[in-house]
């Protein structure tokens, strides 16, 4: 018989996310609100969460792009760099963020890990506490493979800043659908 995950996925995601500092969240929402563009940038499946945070961002009014995209412009001064990485290990991640600081930019960290050089560049940092693809059995916090857990919750991370600048610009559902694409 097939054992139901579903309770102990909810509450990794719950016990995950809750553990997420407000004060994190409204720091990088401020950042968000005085940057002239924000670009998102992750690997695999955080870089789902940051195309999913560019589109919320663009729907907002915001000027927002992913990293690597063709229609990407040229990073730059009063820029912000949102990079989302679990284990804050890659190496291509870290010298975008290098990049970005020697362009006169903001960098924005959501990981799992703040002992790492890119954490070291970033002007905020929001930490999720979970598991990475890297994380030994016995460090593991989650029965989910590899940094599911991370990668859940960012997206919900990235759904609360959202959340977060809506409240602080009077934004509704209604507004953001205006600037949702309409060829489909």
């Amino acid at each position: 018989m097939m054992m139901d995950y579903r309770k102990q996925i909810l509450a990794e995601v719950s016990t995950a996310f809750l553990a997420v500092e407000p004060l994190q969240l409204q720091a990088v929402a401020t950042r968000i609100h005085g940057s002239r563009r924000i670009f998102s940038d992750g690997l695999g499946r955080s870089a789902l969460a940051m195309r999913g945070l560019a589109m919320r961002l663009m729907q907002l009014g915001f000027q927002s792009c992913v990293v690597g995209e063709t229609t990407a412009p040229a990073f730059g001064k009063g820029d912000t760099l949102v990079i989302c990485t679990a284990s804050g290990s890659s190496p291509i991640l870290l010298y975008h963020a290098q990049l970005a600081k020697k362009q006169g930019g903001a960098v924005v960290l959501i990981t799992g890990n703040r002992q790492t050089p890119v954490a070291e560049l970033a002007d905020e940092i929001i930490m999720i506490p979970a598991s990475n693809k890297d994380s030994a059995q016995a460090e593991r916090s989650s029965i989910q493979p590899m940094g599911s857990l991370f990668e859940q919750t960012s997206q919900l991370v990235c759904d609360a800043l959202v959340l977060e600048l809506m409240e602080r610009f009077g934004i509704s559902t209604d507004d953001m659908r205006k600037r949702h694409a309409n060829i489909e």
